[in-house]
């Protein structure tokens, strides 16, 4: 007789092989994503050979590591230039080098050193020029030990073949669950922390049995690297030491919020598994109007700017908490808040604000009787004081009595016109 234990152990395998089926990519369409990526990489190398560039190209990203999934077709290739070259010329190089693709959507990405992203016969890829270097401390940019990574995660894998599919496991529940990606607008798990870390324990359950036992401040040493780390990058809820790099937290990125999101999930997954864990969820408006109940709910649409998913985001992120501490400034309870954006699409930003008449007058506490200068002032200032509890007080007007009225006026807001191209306030249901 089987105990329970076994068979919830059952029907997480059985919820696992389901995942992978629905989600991993066919023998067919691997060779067939393989056969475009080789042909791209086939095409750049004539043309930097035809160019005489002393570059060498190599694959990373989920293609490299076998870890892609069906219908997200993604590849990383390295462009790793001879020393040689000035550092600022590298990006200018890889653009020559580019130029046949400029019908393929390519892109030029600002930053520390600029890169490109283009689409090429349904796989995206992302180009990135590197120096050739075999020891982290040769790296000019952080992007230069990227490739070192790379090879770390696949001499891994070569040990341990069957894991690749516990790491696409673990990528989609932290996609779905909101707490994938490294981007200062999200600030939860990279792809290379997640590789990283479900080698190191072994498997995807493996994991989340460790996760949901984690304290903050966690310290994971894959290599024996202790004693190595900065201790100046301690600060986040999980310390992992980089196996590549010693010196560096490759988790310093992890926010607190992102950090209990995991553990919380990881626990209800090993408490009641079942495929809805892996669903990406999707809010409607009905699902917020049902959230709201008897409060009221304000939806607003943000159409992005364009340029580096990570600047955008950013700017998404600060115009969201702009609004949202406008309401809060302003005395209404924000229950509930939210925003969504799935890249390369427009963003909704959601408040659910509490059902309250707010009053026409509020009280404005100032500065202690004892003050006598701050009080002149204060009065100065205010027409109607009056003292209270030792100190000078005003009652003031509000200026908003309804959030749909703020809504309104916020939006118009020229800090959030200077961070997206277009915004809308969509709906107010007020109740």
């Amino acid at each position: 007789m089987q105990t329970n234990t076994q068979n919830k152990q059952i029907r997480i395998r059985n919820i696992l092989e389901n995942i992978l089926l629905a989600n991993k990519p066919s023998k067919a369409e691997s060779s067939e994503v393989w056969a475009i990526v080789n042909e791209f990489i086939s095409r750049v190398k004539k043309r930097k050979n035809d160019l005489g560039i002393k570059v060498e190209i190599m694959l990373g990203g989920s293609v490299a590591k076998g870890t892609f999934l069906k219908d997200r077709f993604d590849s990383d290739v390295f462009f790793r230039f001879s020393r040689s070259y000035a550092d600022d010329k590298l990006s200018d190089m890889l653009e020559k080098i580019l130029q046949p693709f400029r019908r393929n959507n390519l892109i030029r990405i600002h930053g520390s050193r600029d890169y490109f992203q283009l689409e090429y016969k349904g796989v995206d890829f992302e180009l990135v020029p590197v120096y050739k270097i075999t020891d982290p401390s040769q790296a000019v940019n952080v992007t230069d030990a990227s490739p070192l990574h790379v090879n770390w995660v696949k001499s891994q894998l070569i040990e341990k073949p069957n894991i690749r599919d516990d790491i696409i496991l673990a990528k989609m529940f932290c996609k779905a669950q909101g707490i994938y990606g490294a981007e200062s607008y999200i600030k939860g798990f990279s792809g290379h922390v997640l590789d990283v870390i479900v080698i190191h324990f072994g498997g995807f359950i493996k994991l989340l049995e460790n996760v949901s036992q984690w304290k903050s401040g966690v310290k994971i040493d894959v290599m024996g690297h202790e004693g190595m780390l900065n201790q100046a990058k301690t600060c986040s809820p999980v310390i992992l030491i980089d196996p590549v790099q010693p010196d560096r937290n490759a988790a310093a990125a992890l926010s607190i919020e992102k950090y209990n999101r995991f553990k919380e999930t990881a626990r209800g997954f090993l408490k009641d598994p079942s495929n809805g864990w892996f669903a990406e969820k999707k809010l409607s408006v009905n699902d917020l109007e049902d959230k709201a109940g008897d409060n009221n709910l304000i939806i607003i649409k943000i159409w992005p700017q364009e340029g580096k998913n990570d600047v955008i985001g950013c700017k998404i992120l600060k115009s969201f908490d702009f609004i949202k501490k406008r309401f809060i400034l302003n005395d209404f309870d924000v229950l509930e808040s939210g925003w969504n954006w799935p890249l390369k699409k427009d963003a909704l930003f959601w408040f659910i604000i509490k059902n309250e008449k707010l009053d026409r007058y509020k009280k404005w506490i100032g500065p202690p009787l004892s003050a006598t200068e701050h009080v002149s002032a204060f009065k100065r200032m205010h027409s109607s004081t009056f003292e209270e509890d030792g100190r000078i007080c005003a009652r003031i007007v509000r200026k908003f009595l309804k959030p749909g009225v703020l809504a309104e006026f916020v939006v118009k807001d020229d800090y959030i016109r200077q961070k997206v191209k277009r915004v809308k306030l969509k709906s107010v249901k007020l109740k």
